[in-house]
């Protein structure tokens, strides 16, 4: 019996650790499942993309960040690689950064060497349309009989 409790500690104190080493992450989920992830960065992006503010470079990281929370490979947010993918310099990336940060779509970021870590800022009420959008997609699954809505390819396929 220990050794259970002591093999349910031990993978809890992996998935806290492996929660923790994410480069790209939000700062806080507070009231909202881990399995709104998805949608929590569908909104977050959407709110990005109508602001005022974004750019196109901070169209691009935004869309990278959400592509890393669906499937988080260290590879896609080495800094190499967003300059890369983006197609933007080192400075832009680090200027695009601190205009999200000052707007509040993040709340911190770091370099070290070429490992990026960024903390994304969700705020209240985009984790209230969260709560609402599944609130929503709950009723629409008991009306219409379906299992379960796919927030991603893989599980629409069924793997």
């Amino acid at each position: 019996m220990e050794s259970s409790v002591d093999s349910q500690a031990s993978g809890q104190a992996r998935l806290s650790n492996g929660i923790e080493q994410r480069r790209v992450r939000f700062s806080s989920i507070d009231g909202i499942e881990r399995d709104d992830l998805p949608l929590a960065c569908e909104i977050w992006r959407e709110d990005i993309f109508a602001s005022s503010w974004a750019d196109r470079k901070a169209m691009k990281l935004a869309t990278l960040f959400v592509r890393y929370i669906a499937n988080p490979d260290p590879s896609l947010v080495v800094l190499r690689e967003i300059e890369s993918q983006c197609q933007l310099t080192r400075e832009e990336v680090v200027r695009s950064f601190t205009i999200m940060r000052s707007y509040g779509a993040i709340d911190s970021f770091t370099f070290q060497r070429d490992d990026v870590r960024v903390y994304l800022h969700l705020s209240l009420l985009q984790r209230l349309r969260v709560l609402e959008a599944r609130s929503r997609f709950r009723q629409l699954r008991s009306t219409s009989g379906i299992k379960r809505l796919s927030h991603s390819p893989r599980v629409a396929a069924g793997q």
